[in-house]
């Protein structure tokens, strides 16, 4: 039979029943270096009970409630980490060092785990109990001396938790902690009592851990396994480092700013048991590259041992004046330059990312009375601590003022004016109770605060109860606790802040013409009328605003021009956008181009090329480049600043055109924004009708009542605005119908589309609206027309009993917010045939038939097509004239159709009402090209005796004058239509045509002449009129004056007032009197300037001028700098201007700076404090200190030795003996021209110092790198330490720490003898061990087969097997 297979078996089942207990008699190391052992290891600790549960500091144990914190009494090193408090996890087993933000834990799992909490020591963790009949208790002593301290935590008479007091089955568990503050080792005693019966077999679990991934378990498992009651665990630390600095932390703003000044801090942990002092911290900062881009060294005097932390600042420089970019990183590294025990944590690096801050804001300087926030809107906003001691801006507690309330604070001004992807970014803290009070913020960019909305949006809307009083009750905001997490009544200002992020992209954008320098952040709380039964409040702390901006960025930022319409969305500048169509109004205009450093550098124009295109569209549809230009630019914007360029263009019209503009700049780095273009389409202004003129106002489909105008019902012109009407007069089915009607177009020359374009603003009140129409013959036959660009907002309510006749239609609705263009295009195939020569356009608005507050304005009107087109641009005749004197018509005509005009007449006419008198005249245009402006001249030729027949005339006769075009009629021939035309100005029997010589009737020449067909019958219409008068009043200079300007040589300074520089003159209307006088100065382009007599006006007058702007009576003339003729009018009561004149010469001398000495004559025309520089060194004598040498002018030091002589300007009596640039009283080394610094003050100049750093060194003999001061070997360059003292220097002696053992050989020979002996022992502990564990386990196996049999099971074979194992392993043993 074959045993081996029962072998197997047997030590099978001894494998299982050894699987029920997890526990080791000696473990690790873990990471970190920590071992165990227990008592029954051999070398393990000795079980040795400490009682103090009579004399230690005791309490009931009983419940899971964590505890603490309670003192170690002294530091306790644990896991590199060096501790002083402990807290108890309940009665669950275990503690925790340090702090602690963990619930009890009660299941006990494998150590480590993320149950147990940091820093724990579990001595037995298991859910127990302590039941008030068995005195649970916890008690707590220290004992020992100074750094040889212990500390022993004591459980006592607990029970697992799943059993009932009064049950006795089981027995109670006592156990205990025991700390050593000289070693930092950790002692488990058991003491534990099953006197009434064994120990159950619920899970515990023994071990340390400092976190879920780093500890060392003892024991997981059923409690039965531990066999023994009483026994110990020691976990062995490793060596307590004495000396051992760490780099343990960088703190700084999550970013790195490029044009502020950070700050990083480095935190310094001494994790030695020993005082360090007198070292330097190195600081550094590199690039993506690594270059190093600035390094610093700082000086650390003092950190205290076991754990202190100490953190030291360092302002870092600016990298905006390094060679770095935005969004590129940069490595913070900071080191300690100490040799200790462990140089592997004495570096700390950290990467950040580059960002440009607009703002920041930590509010740790500043306070209410002297700040840049704005507390105007504040109840009790102020600088405030928080929770954690840092400064941060808060609103006041609520209870603290008065509700309900809106309190705000306002940001100082922030420049915004470049860069793009602008975010804001602050952290906040609040508390509000429920939804009933919150906060939002808000931005104003130039135009008011409007709120604005953080990334993820508000917490809710305010309680919209008006009960509670809230003035921003109904807005979205942060509002309930979710901030704090809970309710709670004693909430404090700063707990648990949490980030926000605003895009203010959308708010914000740089890149269009708008001036973003002065934007503005306004916080504001809304408080409600709630009783004080909580204190809640709003703070907020860390405002930074960053963005993308380049340092070189020159963008062209707006297009716009008064000769160009874009085509685009309701807006009412003159902005072109790239890509877009337009619309051109004047064939020879001009555009603005905007541009704009949009980076952060000062931009020098020199170096920026302006270029403008302009691309012809030909017959076949290409464009080809018909001329371009290059515009330069100087002068140095910075950053955000813009400057103007103005660009002529001269097209033809009737074509299509692509203008382009580009920036050319060598350094630019975002070409994106370099470049605008659009299409300029081929269709032209035709109209503009601001001036209303043939427009017609109807209500319904005809003319309004007289009750509809008495209660203002239809449209009627304010201000030169159409403004609808509004009444009650209307009844259910039967609304308001209220329109304006235009001019006929004749849009029969059109080639392809017709553009209009409405200047607007409406708000309309619901159910109202308005649209626009295009009407034919009669305004019952019109067709609604649909808007391109900002069109209608929807569909009219239809209902019949409101009485809206637009119901159902689409139209304006709601409120336009501003004024702005409305634009529809209209394809011309849409329109009748039969009435394209007979268009007009209504602009219709319905209304219910209840009063409402409804309103459209309309302020402009505009139509582009194409087509002939010929309009009156200019008139120009005299004011007035006198009765004898000849005068002449003269008139301006361009063609602004598309289409080259071979003839027309120009009819002249003039007309007097009151007489009824007809004078007309004729002119003829031929050939007047696309673009092309004609000038023709209608000359009158006075005629006395006309007047004669006038029996109302008087001292002024008033001719309405009226210039039109007109064409052939087709129905005759030229020759008959150009019989009943006249050159000179004729008597007519209407201002319509004349008389015809040869025909006796007065209508012969009323029908051959025709309006000319053009797309607009109304502009060719130029009126004006002119008033003839009577005999003019005189004007002379009176002699005294005459005397005056003689005797200055006819010279003023400008500004002058010591000199008299009034003029008299007289003047005489023998028909009236002096009402005023005109003048003007030759150095003037515009017209005269009217003065009133400023005394009594009569037939004689008498009044005066003053010359400059120093005379303080009389009439100011005002005269710019320059040689001039002065002429002066007189105007009587008739307004008859004088015909002779006072004129004169005169030369006004400038004075820029208003000294009294001219310009020509100012050595400092400018500045006006200096005219004289005696010594010609460019520095006026007023404040020149050494008015007559030229190489002196400062005397800073007040020395009497000027500046360019004084070898130490800056202080007084110094001298520099050395020559080395430094002043002996600032030179550590006066006497040697190459040192004048002795950084480390041991008074040896650095020059001369070896040790230019260290003050306690100066010099090193033997060159080794160590000091003489401190070099055990001063002339040895191999050695300079001797630790042990036996005179051989460390790097020469092989046992540096004895003083005793210096050989190698000695060494030797001892380490030999000891291996020797190790081996020995071990080999026989081996055997020992060995044979103790299979004796062990033959017992057990001999135990299991003995209940076996005692179960009726055969177990003979199994006994015969036992016992040949116990004989194989004696001759085992014995070989």
């Amino acid at each position: 039979m074959n045993k081996w297979p029962y072998l197997l078996w047997i030590f099978v089942i001894i494998g299982i029943c050894a699987s029920q207990q997890s526990s080791a008699e000696s473990g690790g190391p873990d990471s970190f270096g920590y071992t165990f052992k227990d008592s029954n290891e051999t070398g393990g600790p000795a079980y040795n009970w400490i009682d103090i549960s009579s004399n230690g500091t005791s309490f009931n144990l009983t419940g899971d409630s964590v505890r603490g914190p309670y003192d170690i009494g002294f530091d306790f090193f644990f896991y590199g980490e060096w501790y002083n408090q402990w807290w108890l996890g309940g009665d669950n087993g275990y503690i925790n060092l340090g702090t602690t933000d963990y619930t009890y834990q009660y299941s006990p799992r494998n150590i480590p785990t993320t149950q147990l909490g940091n820093a724990a020591i579990a001595p037995f963790w298991k859910d127990l109990r302590g039941c008030s009949g068995d005195n649970p208790t916890l008690s707590y002593k220290n004992f020992g001396s100074e750094n040889n301290q212990t500390l022993v935590i004591q459980y006592n008479n607990l029970r697992e938790y799943s059993h009932n007091c009064d049950d006795e089955e089981f027995g109670l568990y006592s156990f205990e902690i025991i700390l050593f503050e000289k070693t930092g080792d950790i002692v488990f005693q058991y003491n534990n009592d099953f006197s009434n019966g064994e120990s159950d077999n619920g899970i515990s679990s023994i071990g340390i851990q400092v976190s879920s991934e780093m500890g060392l378990q003892y024991y997981y498992g059923g409690i039965m396994s531990l066999e023994d009651a009483q026994f110990s665990v020691r976990f062995y630390a490793p060596p307590i480092p004495q000396y051992d600095l760490l780099m343990s932390g960088l703190e700084y703003d999550s970013y790195f700013s490029l044009n502020y000044n950070e700050t990083i801090t480095a935190v310094i942990k001494n994790v030695g048991a020993e005082n360090q002092t007198g070292f330097n911290l190195s600081f550094k900062i590199s690039d993506e590259e690594g270059g190093v881009l600035y390094t610093h060294i700082k000086n650390v005097d003092f950190i205290e041992r076991c754990g202190s932390t100490l953190k030291v600042k360092l302002v870092a420089p600016i990298l905006m004046d390094f060679d770095v970019e935005i969004n590129s990183n940069i490595t913070i590294g900071v080191s300690l330059l100490i040799s200790d025990e462990n140089m592997s944590n004495n570096e700390i690096h950290s990467e950040t990312k580059i960002v440009y801050a607009f703002f920041k804001e930590n509010f740790e300087e500043g306070s209410w009375e002297n700040s840049d926030w704005d507390f105007s809107e504040s109840q009790a906003w102020n600088y405030t601590t928080d929770a954690y001691g840092n400064r941060s801006m808060f609103s006041g507690y609520r209870c603290s003022q008065d509700r309900p309330a809106l309190t705000s604070i306002t940001s100082p001004s922030i420049d915004l004016s470049v860069g793009s992807n602008i975010s804001l970014k602050f952290s906040h803290s609040y508390y509000f109770y429920y939804t009933y009070e919150g906060a939002f913020l808000e931005i104003d960019t130039g135009n008011g605060f409007t709120k604005i909305n953080p990334e993820g949006a508000y917490v809710a809307a305010i309680h919209n109860g008006a009960y509670y009083g809230n003035p921003i009750r109904g807005s979205l905001a942060w509002t309930e606790y979710s901030n704090y997490g809970g309710y709670t009544a004693s909430w404090v200002h700063g707990t648990s802040p949490n980030e926000v992020v605003f895009d203010l992209s959308s708010s914000v954008n740089a890149n269009n013409n708008n001036d973003y320098s002065n934007v503005k952040l306004r916080w504001s709380v809304g408080l409600s009328s709630l009783e004080c039964n909580h204190n809640g409040g709003y703070g907020f702390d860390n405002v930074v605003i960053t963005g993308d901006v380049k340092p070189h960025d020159m963008a062209i930022t707006n297009l716009e021009s008064e000769d160009i319409l874009p085509l685009s969305s309701f807006d009412y500048s003159k902005s072109i956008e790239n890509g877009i169509d337009a619309l051109v109004n004047n064939r020879n205009g001009s555009l603005t181009a905007t541009l704009k450093n949009m980076g952060f550098t000062e931009l020098n124009l020199d170096n920026v090329t302006f270029k403008f295109e302009v691309w012809k569209l030909d017959s076949d549809g290409v464009y080809f480049l018909d001329y371009e230009s290059a515009i330069e630019t100087t002068g140095i914007l910075y950053s955000g600043e813009k400057t103007n360029v103005l660009i002529n263009y001269n097209i033809d019209l009737g074509h299509q055109y692509q203008f382009s503009f580009f920036t050319d700049y060598e350094l630019d780095m975002n070409e994106e924004n370099n470049e605008i273009s659009f299409d300029v389409l081929d269709s032209n202004l035709a109209y503009n009708g601001n001036d209303w003129e043939y427009w017609t106002s109807i209500c319904g489909a005809g003319a309004c009542s007289d009750t509809e105008i008495e209660y203002g019902s239809e449209w009627k012109l304010v201000n030169g605005y159409w403004l609808t009407g509004n009444d009650r007069l209307k009844s259910s089915y039967n609304g308001d119908d209220y329109s304006i009607i235009s001019p006929t177009f004749d849009l029969s020359s059109a080639s392809s589309n017709i553009y209009i374009v409405l200047e607007h603003s409406y708000s309309f009140a619901e159910y109202d609206g308005g649209r626009i129409e295009m009407c034919f013959e009669t305004v019952t036959y019109c067709s609604i027309v649909t808007p391109t660009f900002s069109g209608y907002r929807g569909e009219i309510y239809n209902y019949a009993y409101y009485g809206n006749p637009l119901g159902g239609s689409e139209a304006f609705m709601g409120s336009s917010d501003s004024i702005g263009n409305t634009i529809a295009i209209i394809d011309k195939e849409t329109i009748p045939g039969i009435h394209i020569h007979d268009v007009k356009f209504r602009f219709r608005m319905g209304g219910v038939y209840m009063e409402t507050s409804s309103s459209w304005t309309i302020y402009n009107f505009s139509l582009y097509s194409s087509g002939k087109e010929i309009e009156g641009d200019k008139i120009t005749i005299p004011e007035s004239t006198f009765i004898a004197d000849d005068f002449s018509i003269a008139v301006t005509y361009t063609n602004n159709g598309t289409e080259d005009i071979d003839f027309a007449y120009l009819q002249a006419s003039m007309y007097n009402l009151q007489n009824g008198i007809n004078l007309v005249s004729h002119k003829p245009i031929t050939n007047l090209k696309m673009g092309d402006s004609v000038n023709v001249t209608f000359d009158y030729k006075a005629d006395i005796d006309l007047f004669l027949y006038f029996e109302s005339f008087s001292n002024m006769t008033i001719f309405e004058i009226e210039v039109k075009v007109l064409n052939r009629s087709s129905e005759y021939s030229n020759y008959i239509v150009d019989s009943c035309t006249v050159d000179e100005f004729t008597i007519s029997p209407n201002r319509n045509y004349i008389y015809h010589p040869n025909d006796d009737m007065s209508f012969y020449c009323s029908d051959k002449m025709v309006p000319y067909d053009d797309l607009i019958l109304d502009n060719n219409i130029l009126k004006t009129e002119i008033s003839l008068l009577n005999k003019p009043p005189t004007i002379s200079l009176l002699e005294e004056s005459e005397t005056l300007l003689k005797n200055q040589n006819y010279t003023f300074v400008q500004y002058d007032g010591e000199i008299n520089d009034e003029l008299f003159v007289t003047s005489q209307d023998m028909g009236g009197y002096i009402i005023e006088y005109k003048w003007k100065t030759s150095l003037w382009a515009n017209d005269y300037l009217v003065f009133t007599c400023w005394e009594d006006c009569a037939t004689e007058s008498l009044t005066s001028f003053g010359l400059t702007t120093a005379s303080s009576y009389g009439t100011n003339l005002g005269l710019e700098p320059g040689f001039q003729t002065i002429t002066i009018y007189a105007v009587d009561n008739y307004n008859t201007l004088s015909t002779d004149f006072v004129e004169f010469n005169v030369t006004i001398l400038a004075d820029t700076d208003r000294d009294g000495i001219p310009d020509i004559e100012d050595f400092f025309p400018t500045d006006g404090n200096e005219w004289v520089d005696s010594d010609g060194d460019g520095y006026g004598d007023n404040g020149d200190e050494f008015p007559n040498d030229i190489d002196e002018w400062f005397d800073s030091d007040l020395d009497g030795v000027g500046n360019n002589a004084d070898a130490c300007d800056y202080t007084d009596g110094s001298i520099d003996t050395d020559g080395d640039g430094y002043c002996e009283k600032d030179d550590a080394c006066p006497n040697n021209a190459n040192g004048w610094r002795d950084f480390d003050s041991d008074t040896v100049c650095d020059i001369l110092d070896a040790f230019p750093l260290n003050g306690l060194e100066w010099e090193d003999t033997d060159g080794d790198g160590y000091g003489d001061n401190g070099d055990d070997f001063p002339n040895d360059i191999n050695e300079w330490s001797d630790l042990d003292g036996d005179g051989v220097g460390d790097n020469s002696d092989a046992v540096p720490n004895n003083r005793f053992l210096n050989a190698p050989w000695q060494v030797g020979t001892l380490f030999f003898m000891l291996l020797i002996g190790f081996i020995a022992v071990n080999h026989g502990y081996v055997l020992f061990k060995r044979s103790s564990k299979v004796t062990d386990k033959l017992n057990q196996t001999k135990d299991l087969i003995d209940r076996l049999s005692k179960k009726g099971v055969k177990t003979d074979s199994l006994e015969k097997i036992v016992e040949e194992v116990e004989e194989r392993m004696k001759e085992w043993m014995l070989k």
